[in-house]
């Protein structure tokens, strides 16, 4: 019986397992693009700023490119992967638990049935 319940609600469950990670996999795509275009943004501006101030073929861009990629594009980088694998570990434990409740469910309906 429990073979039974457990066939029946696994199609029923993964198709919302399998949307979720999927949401949250293109959320940390977008997340990932929107991070790159920063960086792309931010090189383009300094570059910019390098050649109106005539800094241009001085190590002044290239300087403000790395403490960008340091101390902002990297950290978000990691936030944004933090994020996601904190999402896939809460979806891993959710799903564990519903499994266990319906375990414990299917198994009290085995013990009804018995007696």
């Amino acid at each position: 019986m429990a073979d039974t319940v457990q066939s029946m609600i696994d199609p029923t469950i993964s198709p919302f397992v399998t949307a979720l990670q999927n949401n949250l996999k293109a959320t940390r795509d977008t997340a990932i693009k929107t991070n790159d275009v920063n960086r792309d943004n931010y090189f383009q501006q300094a570059m910019e700023s390098a050649n109106n101030n005539g800094l241009l073929f001085s190590t002044f861009p290239e300087r403000m490119k790395i403490q960008y990629v340091g101390g902002t594009y990297v950290p978000n980088q990691l936030k944004i992967d933090q994020g996601y694998q904190t999402g896939i570990s809460d979806l891993r434990n959710t799903g564990a638990d519903i499994m266990n409740k319906i375990q414990s469910y299917q198994q009290a309906i085995d013990e009804m049935n018995a007696v």
